[in-house]
């Protein structure tokens, strides 16, 4: 998937493995290689924020359970209140 280059964009001097610049020139024509290196910038940025925001998530869950398990005893007695005795 080609994403289209915005009219704002700057120029960069970059260092990479020379392996990976060969894997680069062969799989891109050199008019194709500043987008396929934004996209490949772009996703592993969004899986990274993605990383963090699901471990976020996770702490909160922890750090939460306990007071929901605390909330629910206190309304073990309410819940069975009414209930028939079996």
């Amino acid at each position: 998937m080609e994403i289209p280059m915005t009219t704002e964009t700057i120029r960069m001097n970059i260092t990479i493995q020379k392996d990976l610049a060969i894997d680069l020139q062969k799989l891109t024509s050199p008019r194709k290689r500043s987008a396929f290196i934004n996209e490949a910038i772009k996703q592993k940025l969004d899986q990274q924020k993605m990383e963090k925001l699901e471990m976020l998530l996770e702490e909160g869950y922890k750090n939460r359970y306990h007071e929901s398990i605390d909330m629910l005893g206190e309304f073990t007695d309410i819940d069975v209140e009414n209930w028939d005795e079996y």
